[in-house]
């Protein structure tokens, strides 16, 4: 297992509820890379870091995702043509995604480089979870919400990889990973959940989030806990841009701002056969101007041709 210091560790999207079979299937991959979850009235797809490629496009490897859902049934779109192309997909991802509902972009250090003092955790600055039975774990939470909710957590990563058992101990050791730093940003304390934010490699998505995260970071976790060394790049980055001490955000047309997900949905049956006709009459046009369609995106190789032409 390889050690990587920053990344996405997930994207949830909002399906949807158009398309969706009424059976979804419980497992998806074996691999768990992509998984479906309900909430209320909404049904998430979870795409995991373990699908993702950092230096590919990302809302590209969404559409890959939502794909291989179409694929696999979970999305029953009503086609009368047993061909669909990956184009298709990434020029009306829209009508198939409602919309992003959070984005996780994680540090990761080695152990003994992330330190959580005690007087923060007695002062209430940063938070420790603790199990039902009141005993503290090695779980914090920044101050500004519920644990659900809040938009930093650091947890020993070490500890959960041996707890979930899906990866080799000898990895883990080798790897010699031990705390991680989390963003996790969501609808509910970010206004930027848009998938045009998500365009581009990891690192083209980090350097657009830089400046919201580097305030963020100033205001819940600047000098309330101890990061020794710089072994993580991508810390040092947002570390050195907090230190400007900055407070309010300015976005200056960095991030796109997301539309509430109730402007996004047809009120009615009317407007679900609407949504059905056009997409079919974009499909159908499609699949009789298409020389060689794409019928299917299977390796790596292939998806970075498409990314790239």
């Amino acid at each position: 297992m390889k050690f990587s210091v920053s990344g996405i560790d997930k994207i949830k999207v909002i399906l949807n509820p158009f398309f969706l079979n009424k059976t979804i299937p419980r497992d998806i991959r074996p691999d768990n890379a992509l998984t479906i979850h309900h909430f209320g009235i909404y049904t998430y797809l979870e795409i995991h870091a373990e699908y993702f490629i950092p230096n590919l496009d990302y809302k590209l490897q969404i559409s890959k995702a939502i794909y291989e859902l179409i694929m696999k049934k979970v999305i029953l779109f009503p086609m009368n043509n047993p061909v669909l192309t990956m184009w298709f997909v990434i020029n009306n991802l829209n009508c198939f995604i409602l919309g992003v509902s959070q984005v996780e972009i994680y540090f990761d250090f080695p152990l003994g480089k992330v330190i959580v003092s005690q007087d923060v955790i007695d002062n209430n600055v940063i938070k420790q979870y603790k199990t039902k039975d009141g005993t503290p774990t090695e779980t914090y939470y920044s101050s500004d919400n519920s644990h659900d909710r809040n938009i930093f957590c650091i947890y020993n990563k070490q500890e959960k990889l041996i707890h979930d058992n899906r990866t080799k101990y000898k990895d883990i050791e080798d790897s010699k990973i031990g705390y991680r730093i989390e963003a996790r940003l969501s609808r509910e304390n970010c206004f930027f959940m848009d998938l045009d934010n998500l365009r581009g490699t990891y690192d083209e998505i980090f350097k657009r989030f830089l400046p919201l995260l580097s305030i963020l970071y100033f205001r819940y976790l600047y000098g309330n806990i101890t990061v020794i060394g710089k072994s993580n790049t991508y810390f040092n980055r947002l570390l050195w841009n907090s230190k400007k001490g900055k407070v309010q955000y300015n976005n200056r047309g960095r991030l796109v701002k997301a539309k509430p997900i109730k402007e996004q949905m047809p009120e009615n049956g009317t407007g679900r056969k609407q949504m059905e006709k056009v997409l079919l009459e974009k499909y159908h046009m499609e699949v009789e101007n298409a020389q060689n369609p794409i019928e299917m995106i299977k390796d790596v190789d292939s998806l970075t041709d498409l990314a790239l032409s």
